[in-house]
């Protein structure tokens, strides 16, 4: 009898792992998908969620530390509770620490005091900013925070920052 083995890397394993957790978070839908591919601009916006998911995805898998702020207002609170909200259900269906803080800011500016703030975050975090960071007033105390941290901005105003964040979520691109 001939047995045939398939021998596997780490790595190997661990990407395995790790496409199956994307599909397991992008599968994650607390609303109808029905309803919202109607929306001819979330259709558009497909590959950019997708990317957002991705990195949340690996973020929460190598245990790396996720700070989101998000701006003191309606929208900014609601995201920053519905992203919460599904880190913490991903991270519970599959068992692993959730390294998480949130932080809610008094405008939507990232300012210098933000950037002290997280300073003190490991290297290597992700920073999640929600409905906050995209203006020009906070490009220069991003860029600072970009030497350290990978960046993702999700934001529904145009895009002031991109060039020194690693994601930017918005319909304006």
């Amino acid at each position: 009898t001939n047995y045939t083995f398939r021998v596997e890397t780490a790595e190997q394993k661990t990407d395995k792992k790790l496409e199956k957790s994307v599909k397991s978070f992008l599968s994650f839908q607390p609303v109808n998908d029905k309803e919202v591919v109607k929306a001819p601009l979330l259709i558009e916006m497909k590959e950019l969620f997708n990317d957002a998911a991705i990195t949340l995805t690996k973020a929460v898998m190598e245990l790396r530390t996720i700070k989101i702020r998000y701006d003191g207002d309606g929208d900014g609170i609601c995201s920053g509770i519905i992203l919460k909200k599904c880190l913490e259900k991903f991270a519970k269906d599959k068992k692993i620490p959730l390294f998480l803080r949130t932080q809610e800011s008094d405008g939507a500016v990232y300012r210098e005091k933000d950037f002290e703030e997280d300073k003190g975050l490991v290297e290597g975090s992700l920073l999640v900013l929600l409905d906050h960071g995209a203006n020009q007033e906070s490009k220069e105390n991003l860029c600072r925070s970009a030497k350290t941290f990978e960046i993702m901005v999700v934001d529904h105003h145009p895009p002031a920052v991109e060039p020194c964040i690693d994601h930017f979520i918005s319909p304006f691109q």
